[in-house]
């Protein structure tokens, strides 16, 4: 019996530290003369919140919500070392989604589930870990 409880307490705890995953710190997808997309993510055990900057047609069109604008426009959760998160366009108020993000090899992979046009967020997206 106490061991089982045991059991359950260190399972318990590995889901609310987000199931041993850390998707903290700052993103870049790779940058080419046509678009660019980054993250700037916090994660408290299995919750992630975090701000977003997308650059598309060749810059004419930004997609961005900084630290400074206010509420994150990544909030989340964790659960089997997948974040779910929903995102909110600082385009356009209309412009919100929904992703799931990955962690391999110190990069973070982004899998848009659910999207408006208006939104520049881009529908996958591979980004490296800014040193």
């Amino acid at each position: 019996m106490t061991r089982s409880l045991l059991i359950l307490l260190f399972l318990c705890c590995g889901a609310l530290a987000g199931d041993g995953v850390n998707f903290a710190g700052s993103w870049d997808a790779p940058v080419n003369d046509v678009s660019a997309f980054s993250l700037d993510l916090t994660q408290t055990g299995n919750r992630i919140t975090g701000y977003h900057t997308a650059i598309a047609h060749r810059g004419k069109r930004i997609d961005s919500v900084l630290p400074d604008a206010g509420r994150p426009s990544i909030t989340g959760t964790i659960t089997g070392g997948v974040a779910h998160v929903r995102f909110q366009s600082g385009y356009d108020e209309s412009g919100r989604g929904e992703a799931a993000l990955t962690l391999r090899d110190h990069e973070v992979f982004w899998y848009s589930l659910l999207s408006n046009v208006i939104c520049l967020v881009p529908p996958e997206k591979t980004s490296t870990e800014i040193a």
